[in-house]
């Protein structure tokens, strides 16, 4: 199991995460609501937005939120995830990409952001480096 390093989510849905796995192979993944929204910057709502349409309409993923750090997985994951090669924001959707590749179940659960996160701004120069890897995950996984 991993998360952010923040550990944003509430404790009940990190043990949901892990009570799925007990039942479930492959790779659990927290989702995040509409009401993630509520309390987000603008600007990191268009950017939410838009990698959840381009996960379901461009690279076509089961589920669209890649990006909710919080994820458990069994064995066959964890192998995967160390074959990735994406550093930084993006590991997630990568790993996602490659278990969806190799036909593995992934299962979203809804998690709940705890009150007291602080969203962090992007500046411009990780904002870049992040595209360069989704050209490059897309060219990987769906070119």
């Amino acid at each position: 199991m991993f998360t952010d390093i923040d550990f944003p989510y509430v404790s009940h849905s990190m043990k949901e995460v892990w009570h799925v796995l007990q039942n479930k192979n492959g790779i659990i993944t927290g989702y995040r609501d509409q009401s993630y929204y509520r309390d987000i910057t603008f600007y990191r709502k268009i950017l939410s937005k838009g990698l959840r349409w381009l996960n379901q309409k461009i690279l076509r993923l089961p589920i669209n939120d890649t990006q909710c750090g919080l994820k458990a997985f069994d064995s066959e994951v964890g192998k995967i995830l160390l074959s990735c090669k994406t550093d930084r924001f993006l590991t997630d959707l990568e790993l996602l990409l490659a278990s969806n590749k190799q036909k593995i179940e992934i299962t979203p659960v809804s998690v709940v952001l705890r009150n007291d996160i602080a969203s962090t701004q992007f500046n411009s120069s990780v904002l870049k480096n992040e595209f360069r890897n989704l050209l490059k995950l897309i060219w990987q996984y769906r070119l």
